[in-house]
């Protein structure tokens, strides 16, 4: 037993790497794998909440249930709290940080200098839901997945469950083969139709 014990904490400058590191793996939209956002029917699917009132969201989760769509992200960029930025989040205001571009081959971490000198450990990240993209459907969770794998035809935005790698038996108890990054409970069901284009837009906080 350590006779002496101090406190450790992980320093800003040790997060902002956490966040270059997801950047760098999902900013590729090309690949089989990435990071898409999705709606889903939550519990009791089509019905909206109990007593009309969305419970808070729970940090135990690890999977959304009758997901009715994914959609790949629209913009990803390092974020940091500014009181005169152009951005609002979630109340917040927000200024982008800008890569380096050309980077320095020569230079350790080069293209991410601005990002490390501000030590920004935020990612604003945005997404759309238009025509032809699950309509129809109603849902009241939205949630963000990192490191999904598509199964077939990836060269495109948007995908149904069934396009999804997973196990399980049904849209109500399906894992995804990926990482809930976030998620979010709507005050009531939303149903979608043709004419309905929706914006989806977060702060990430590493």
């Amino acid at each position: 037993m350590a006779a002496n014990v101090s406190t450790a904490i992980s320093p800003y400058i040790a997060r902002t790497k956490k966040a270059i590191e997801f950047y760098e793996a999902n900013v590729d939209k090309t690949k089989q794998t990435g990071l898409m956002m999705c709606i889903a029917g939550g519990p009791g699917n089509e019905t909206n909440w109990p007593n009309g009132v969305a419970p808070l969201p729970s940090l135990a989760t690890t999977q959304l249930s009758y997901v009715k769509g994914f959609k790949r992200y629209n913009e990803m960029y390092f974020v940091v709290p500014d009181t005169n930025g152009a951005l609002n989040i979630g109340g917040i205001n927000w200024t982008k940080v800008d890569l380096i571009d050309p980077a320095d081959p020569n230079v350790w971490m080069s293209k991410y200098l601005n990002v490390l000198n501000h030590q920004s450990r935020w990612i604003f990240i945005n997404a759309t839901l238009g025509s032809g993209e699950a309509d129809t459907a109603s849902y009241k969770q939205v949630g963000l997945y990192s490191n999904l794998k598509v199964i077939d035809d990836y060269n495109k935005d948007f995908f149904t469950p069934a396009e999804i790698s997973k196990t399980g038996t049904d849209i109500s108890n399906y894992i995804y083969d990926g990482i809930l990054e976030l998620y979010q409970n709507r005050e009531s069901l939303v149903t979608r139709s043709s004419e309905l284009m929706e914006y989806f837009a977060w702060v990430l906080e590493f």
